[in-house]
């Protein structure tokens, strides 16, 4: 219905997709890739899941984390995933870091039931990052054009 249409519309504009709305580009875009015999699975601004024959959730979309290099909008926290045998829920730490494409570098499995996905995205590239690589090329006298 339109009410329905209309209430998910305004739970979605309240999501926090960083001051400028970068993010919001990634919103409901699901990326995998294999590793081993589990493909992993994240749907920004939705779930993470291992699947293997059958899914694994390994969260919902949680919350924005800051780490020093990258700032508030660095790290998405999935929480709340399927129970894990002798474990705690599991959860999937996604760390957003500078590239030129959207994609799934790495998981791993640090702790038992906690995952480390590591994905690739220009979005992630901050202005500053950019500002300090041009000012070392031009360092080295490689012409920089903008």
């Amino acid at each position: 219905t339109l009410e329905t249409e209309r209430r998910e519309a305004e739970a979605v504009l309240a999501y926090d997709f960083s001051p400028d709305a970068a993010f919001l580009a990634l919103y409901n875009k699901c990326f995998s890739t294999p590793i081993q015999q589990y493909t992993y699975e994240v749907c920004f601004y939705k779930s993470a899941a291992q699947k293997e024959g059958h899914s694994s959730q390994l969260g919902s979309w949680g919350r924005w984390e800051a780490t020093p290099e990258g700032g508030a909008h660095s790290v998405m926290m999935y929480t709340n995933g399927g129970s894990c045998w002798n474990g705690p829920s599991r959860s999937m730490r996604v760390e957003l870091v500078c590239g030129d494409e959207d994609y799934v570098v790495s998981v791993q499995e640090p702790a038992r039931c906690e995952y480390h996905m590591e994905f690739m995205t220009p979005l992630a590239c901050r202005q500053e990052s950019a500002d300090r690589a041009r000012r070392e090329l031009e360092a080295t006298g490689v012409p920089v054009t903008v």
